[in-house]
């Protein structure tokens, strides 16, 4: 079962959102920086996580039975199952880059 993107994403919000700045800083702009990059973060990550899982569990084209390769292939399309795959491969990229460039 997989959850509908808007649902994804609001969750990701939300949690994002309870992630507090690290105790101790006495700056304030250092600390609104510091709760900030950590809830980009958070976000990215619980953006990223759902899609692994999707992704892990998904089956290949090729270990699909023989029925169901010929129904994708009418209901999708020829190349539209691995460009769809491939997109969302590209997407977990680039959420990993925006996490790894916030430091």
């Amino acid at each position: 079962m997989v959850m509908q993107s808007f649902d994804i994403l609001y969750s990701a919000i939300k949690k994002a959102k309870r992630v507090s700045s690290t105790k101790g800083i006495a700056n304030i702009a250092k600390r609104e920086r510091n709760s900030g990059a950590k809830q980009l973060d958070a976000l990215m990550k619980e953006l990223a996580a759902p899609l692994r899982t999707y992704m892990e569990s998904f089956p290949k084209r090729h270990t699909i039975h023989p029925y169901e390769r010929s129904l994708i292939k009418l209901t999708l399309g020829d190349g539209n199952y691995h460009y769809i795959i491939s997109r969302i491969i590209v997407i977990r990229s680039i959420l990993r880059c925006i996490s790894l460039a916030q430091y």
